[in-house]
């Protein structure tokens, strides 16, 4: 996450893009089976842009990835690494 200020007095937290995925993959995708094919969630259910996902730190996705407890975001990972 990101600190940003708005004012001096005033900051506010941003997501990095890889926690702001994760975070909707976790709330609103309940399961990911051996049938979803990777680019069938992203750029149908979730409409992320090949571009701006190629642009993503596969790091960053597996760090983030394990303060998750959900099913759906550890079989994101394991398809997203290949593992």
């Amino acid at each position: 996450m990101n600190l940003r200020a708005i004012h001096q007095t005033e900051n506010y937290l941003i997501a990095d893009p890889e926690k702001a995925l994760l975070d909707y993959i976790a709330l609103r995708v309940q399961r990911i089976d051996s049938d979803t094919s990777l680019t069938q969630l992203l750029s149908e259910d979730i409409r992320i842009n090949r571009d701006d996902f190629a642009r993503l730190s596969t790091d960053l996705l597996v760090q983030y990835g394990e303060l998750y407890r959900s099913r759906a975001i550890k079989e994101f990972i394991r398809k997203v690494t290949n593992g």
